[in-house]
């Protein structure tokens, strides 16, 4: 079941990270492609280190970790588009926030996977 939870997390983020840069013209296939393949790497990591290597205040600095290596990467890619490290903190911002609400709207309700 705990699979299926952070599938479904992954999932959320993917979407909301790429259709945030996607409001923002980086709407190349490169790095639509880039975009998804990244955060199902760093989402599925940061789970599982939350989940195996738990520590206090894991979750910022897991987040923190995350933020830093998709700017990086998509820096690499876009070096002439500096906004694109504003962009990725408030891309993962919030859909941190949005993994929040699924989390505790759903749990709260009985509802969460």
């Amino acid at each position: 079941m705990i699979h299926l939870r952070i599938a479904i997390g992954a999932l959320l983020t993917i979407v909301i990270e790429t259709l945030f840069f996607y409001a923002f013209g980086f709407r190349s296939k490169r790095f639509v492609l880039s975009c998804i393949l990244i955060n199902l790497f760093t989402n599925y990591a940061l789970n599982y280190c939350l989940l195996y290597l738990p520590f206090p205040g894991e979750i910022y600095v897991g987040e923190a970790l995350v933020v830093i290596i998709e700017a990086l990467f998509y820096f690499s890619f876009n070096k002439d588009k500096k906004e694109v490290i504003p962009l990725t903190v408030a891309s993962n911002i919030l859909s941190f926030l949005v993994g929040l609400l699924y989390y505790f709207i759903l749990n709260q309700n009985g509802w969460l996977l």
